[in-house]
C-alpha cells in the first residue's frame, strides 16, 4: 500500500507498506509471491529502505534477506524497531548502553552490513518517531548531495 505524507515543513515522502518475507519453504505460490516481487520492486523503486521490525520478535531470515537485497541495490537502509514502549521495560527510559546492547542483538542477523542505524520507535504512542523522520530527511539529503557532487 502506497500513502503520500507530507510534513509540517512541507517534506513529502512516498511510505510504500510491504508484506513480510516468510522462509522460501513458506512462501506459497498466488499472493505470497506476488507480495515477495511486490517487496523487491518496491525497494528498487525507492531511495531509502526503512525495515520495520516489532522488538518482540528477533528479526528472520526473510528480514535479512531484504536488507541483503536492498544494500546489493545500493540502497540506503534503517533498521526500525517497533513497539519498544512494550519491551520488557520501556526502551525510552534505557541507558544509552542498554539501548546499544539492544541493538546489538538485531545486528546479529545483519552482520553483512556495516554500521546500520538504528531506530527505535512506538507507532502507538508516538514515541520516537520524530527521530525517524529526521534520520530519513537527513538521510535523503546526504544522498542527494553525494549524488549532486
Amino acid at each position: 500500500m502506497e500513502s503520500p505524507a507530507t510534513l509540517a515543513d512541507g517534506s513529502q515522502f512516498i511510505l510504500v507498506d510491504t508484506a513480510g518475507i516468510r522462509r522460501r519453504g513458506k512462501i506459497e505460490a498466488g499472493i505470497e509471491r506476488f507480495s515477495l516481487f511486490r517487496t523487491l520492486r518496491a525497494i528498487n523503486e525507492s531511495d531509502i529502505v526503512v525495515l520495520l521490525l516489532t522488538i518482540e520478535e528477533n528479526p528472520t531470515r526473510g528480514d535479512a534477506h531484504v536488507a541483503m537485497y536492498a544494500m546489493e541495490a545500493n540502497k540506503k537502509v534503517i533498521l526500525v524497531l517497533n513497539k519498544a514502549d512494550l519491551a520488557e521495560r520501556n526502551i525510552f527510559r534505557f541507558t544509552d548502553n542498554e539501548r546499544q546492547r539492544l541493538a546489538e542483538k538485531f545486528l546479529k542477523r545483519f552482520v553483512f552490513m556495516q554500521r546500520l542505524p538504528i531506530l527505535f520507535i512506538s507507532a502507538q504512542t508516538g514515541e520516537g518517531v520524530d527521530s525517524l523522520v529526521e534520520t530519513l530527511k537527513l538521510t535523503l539529503q546526504a544522498e542527494t548531495n553525494k549524488n549532486n557532487q
